[in-house]
This record gives structure tokens, sequence and C-alpha cells, in this order.
């Protein structure tokens, strides 16, 4: 059995230390799943375990740190 990566997100600008994962925070979770489906893109072979992005999810504000909570 392969075991699974754990997501891990991070706001470096606010965490340089990487001491809070904000994967595992629902306010998140399109951020999370439109990342997964560019990683998709990217490697049509990668199989990771994220949801697949809403079709109504607006790609993320990467210029706005108050986007990441």
């Amino acid at each position: 059995m392969r075991r699974r990566s754990p997501q891990l997100v991070y706001n470096l600008d606010r965490d340089a230390f990487e001491l809070t994962n904000l994967a595992g925070n629902s306010v998140n979770a399109g951020l999370i799943a439109i990342m997964a489906a560019r990683l998709r893109e990217l490697d049509p072979g990668w199989t990771g375990s994220a949801p697949s992005a809403p079709a109504s999810a607006a790609p993320p504000d990467y210029a706005n740190d108050d986007a990441f909570e």
C-alpha cells in the first residue's frame, strides 16, 4: 500500500517558519482544488488526492496575502 503525502499549504509572508499548515482549513479548500487542477494540467500523470476545482471557483489572487487564511 502506497502511503500518500499530506497536503501542505503555508502563507510564507505571515508564517516564514512554516508552523501553521493551512491545508486543513476549509476556507482554503477552493484554493487547494485550483492548485491540484493546475498540477493535473502540468503533469497529467499526477495522482494527487486533492478534489477537482469547482467550475465556479475563481482563480486565487496571489497578490492578496489576506486570501490565504
